[in-house]
């Protein structure tokens, strides 16, 4: 056995999974902030309507549930990676 295995998590690269998981979280939870920042941004001609503000909630929202899916395909591609490297015999 050599020093560092293939998969080993203290090199870049190791785990396969864990970068998408992180970067499907990082935009699940910034995809309606910055939505919601720019729709208040972009402001309203009518200062009684917030419909501006709404489509660029919802489309963070939407950039949001793009990220949990990420996230989730993440996860999938850990699991199996997991899964492979308990079930491979030593």
């Amino acid at each position: 056995m050599t020093e560092f295995e293939p998969t080993d998590p203290a090199r870049s690269g190791g785990t396969p999974g864990i970068a998408i998981m992180v970067l499907g979280a990082v935009i699940a939870v910034l995809g309606p902030l910055f939505g919601l920042l720019a729709g208040s941004m972009a402001g309203s001609p009518d200062p009684d309507s917030t419909g501006q503000l709404f489509q660029y909630l919802v489309v963070g929202l939407l950039l949001g549930g793009v990220g949990v899916v990420i996230l989730y395909l993440g996860f999938v591609l850990y699991r199996r990676w997991r899964r492979n490297k308990e079930a491979r015999p030593k």
